[in-house]
């Protein structure tokens, strides 16, 4: 946003990951995720700690990978020339012209040298090596009638090459976001989407305490 240039988003990310850690949650208690644009910033974070900006702190080493990457119809283009723009503009929640007006706000501070850091989409082959070291399984949901569903398909292709346990949940007939929509007005406990991220969730705090639990639900779903 213009008042908020990147990387805004990003350094406040990096505190919040860096409160926990120095807090002594286990890395292991701790998911990342978001939805469009929270994706998008799960991504971020992931490149500041593969190739630490140095306008930002450094974010302590970590001991061991976090518990994962949850990606809900992530935005990780500013294009909106990929053929589902034009496919979906009449089926999404936004249509083109709303995807323009977002694009010309979070490009605000973003340099040619940060594009791929605000852009994950457009990362350099072998950017996203050790992703897995941070990140040992990830999620990603999409709904086939969202404008950005081929850039987020991409998205899946990219990652699936750098982390072994990557599974890609398209939701029929489902527009951008649309779970996260609907489990806010009481709608949301039906869906592929809805089913694949309790599971996802489920399977990555697998092994802990009632305790330990509720400590991860409390901080560590961003």
């Amino acid at each position: 946003m213009p008042e908020s240039p990147f990387p805004t988003q990003l350094r406040q990310a990096n505190a919040a990951l860096t409160h926990l850690l120095n807090k002594g949650i286990p890395p292991e208690n701790i998911i990342i995720g978001g939805d469009s644009a929270g994706g998008n910033l799960s991504l971020q974070l992931a490149s500041d700690i593969l190739h630490p900006l140095p306008s930002l702190p450094p974010l302590p080493a970590l001991e061991k990978p976090l518990a994962g990457g949850l990606l809900i119809s992530p935005w990780n283009s500013y294009s909106v020339d990929a053929p589902s723009y034009a496919r979906n503009n009449s089926k999404d929640v936004l249509t083109v012209p709303a995807f323009e007006f977002v694009v010309s706000l979070a490009r605000v501070g973003i340099t040619p040298e940060l594009r791929h850091y605000g852009e994950p989409l457009l990362a350099p082959p072998g950017w996203w090596k050790g992703l897995d070291d941070i990140y040992p399984r990830i999620l990603i949901t999409a709904g086939a009638h969202e404008c950005p569903f081929d850039q987020v398909m991409e998205t899946s292709m990219a990652i699936s090459h750098y982390v072994g346990d990557a599974t890609t949940v398209v939701e029929p007939w489902a527009a951008h976001g649309e779970v996260v929509f609907k489990f806010g007005t009481s709608e949301g406990r039906f869906g592929k989407d809805y089913e694949a991220i309790v599971s996802f969730l489920s399977r990555s705090f697998q092994g802990t305490s009632k305790d330990d639990q509720k400590l991860m639900w409390a901080l560590g779903i961003m």
